[in-house]
């Protein structure tokens, strides 16, 4: 059995005052469980107030992990409207004072399994590591807010040995996948890249003053 880590609910009706209830707790739950921000450093000027008035001009993107593929000039649009939804207060419109500057360090997949016999599971992890800082273009550009967000995400798989299974039926098991290059237990797929990129930028919009 395959399955994802995380899970969305759908409700189909509910009265009004119990939806606004819900989306209250929802951005109160959002605001609990964002990733923290590594190496975090302000600027006592980079205020919310300011950050609302002044907003930002644009966003800037680049990639500087080896292991993925993206471009950068795709991902820009993507920021400003993760921006747009989870802080919808902050405009966003050329000219204004702050700079946005995205880089993606590192993306990792990695792979482990828990062999509880006759039970086995076997998980694929993703890791986004971003960096952003956000520059005052009305103070020689001076840095006002940086900082590292990573991001996780994990796929899990179980299996059930059959129970006549002995020792050296395990032992030839290994030899044969070793050999063919064939899994008799095979990893998920991992998680999805994207997602998981998404869940760091919207870290970033949720840790912003």
């Amino acid at each position: 059995m395959i399955k994802l880590s995380r899970f969305v609910g759908k409700v189909s009706w509910l009265p009004l005052f119990l939806v606004v209830a819900c989306c209250t707790g929802c951005a109160q739950l959002e605001q609990w469980t964002k990733p923290t921000v590594q190496g975090l450093v302000v600027a006592p000027s980079f205020t919310p107030d300011r950050l609302v008035v002044d907003g930002i001009d644009r966003v800037v993107v680049k990639n500087l992990a080896s292991d993925i593929k993206v471009n950068p000039d795709t991902l820009s649009p993507e920021v400003v409207a993760v921006l747009r939804d989870k802080r919808n207060e902050i405009k966003i419109k050329p000219g204004s004072r702050y700079v946005v500057h995205v880089t993606l360090l590192s993306n990792s997949v990695t792979k482990r399994t828990d062999d509880l016999d006759p039970d086995i599971y076997k998980y694929v992890t993703r890791t986004v590591k971003v960096n952003y800082v956000i520059t005052d273009s009305m103070d020689a550009d001076a840095e006002v807010w940086s900082g590292i967000i990573e991001t996780s995400d994990e796929t899990s798989a179980s299996y059930k040995r059959e129970k006549k299974q002995k020792k050296s039926d395990k032992v030839l098991d290994a030899v044969i996948e070793s050999m063919t290059k064939s899994e008799t237990y095979p990893y998920p797929e991992p998680p999805v890249f994207d997602t998981t990129l998404r869940w760091n930028f919207e870290g970033f919009a949720l840790n912003l003053p």
